[in-house]
């Protein structure tokens, strides 16, 4: 049997064939390309971002337990003249030691004079009544620092007499117990009778604030 001869036409429409068959494998392995180029772009991308977080993660971590140079050592803090002391008329126009809306009882019978404390005694801790103001006043803190040193100063307000069961009590004592903090409530008009935990004799800085905002701050000399 003879095979039959392909025609012109026939000859033309297998060449198009052809070529479009070529057009579309090269079309698939472009496709293929792009997918893959993309899934590697993809993965480097995760890559980058995990990378990133391990960066973030260990930098927090770093940051969180490397102490800084007020964290890890108290510096000392010049805290300049100590205070006059004002009258007050809520306490019979005997001087207190004044720092914004808070008052500071604990220098004997004086009207005028510095505030120098009249009851310290080594190892022990020493009574002051803190009076707020009597007008509208905000919440306030009351902390405090022995300027020699840099070092926290410990209050007991509202706990009696700290836990101590014997006195006289070790510096280290005084350093630790009690409170760094005091808080007086907004328009509180009633005394905080308690204590301050002076380690040893010197000059002690004691500040209000309102938040971030300092009220006032007075020096005490102890001893």
């Amino acid at each position: 049997m003879i095979p039959r001869q392909s025609s012109a036409t026939e000859r033309a429409e297998h060449a198009v064939a052809l070529k479009r068959v070529k057009e579309v494998a090269v079309s698939e392995v472009e496709a293929l390309d792009v997918r893959a180029t993309a899934r590697r772009s993809a993965t480097v991308v995760v890559r980058l971002i995990q990378l990133t977080g391990a960066s973030l993660i260990l930098a927090a971590c770093t940051a969180s337990t490397t102490p800084t140079a007020s964290a890890s050592a108290a510096v000392p803090t010049s805290c300049g003249e100590v205070s006059n002391l004002v009258p007050n008329a809520d306490f019979g126009g005997y001087g207190l030691a004044r720092a914004g809306p808070v008052w500071f009882s604990a220098f004997g019978r004086v009207v005028t004079g510095k505030a120098v404390l009249a009851d310290f005694a080594p190892g022990h801790p020493t009574k002051v009544v803190i009076h707020p103001d009597a007008g509208p006043h905000p919440e306030v803190q009351v902390r405090g620092i022995e300027c020699a040193s840099g070092r926290t100063l410990h209050f007991c307000y509202n706990q009696g007499d700290c836990g101590f069961t014997s006195q006289p009590v070790p510096e280290s004592e005084l350093e630790r117990r009690g409170d760094a903090v005091v808080t007086i409530a907004e328009n509180q008009h009633t005394d905080d009778t308690g204590y301050m935990l002076f380690a040893r004799p010197g000059k002690y800085m004691v500040w209000v604030r309102q938040g971030t905002l300092l009220l006032g701050s007075v020096v005490f000399q102890v001893g």
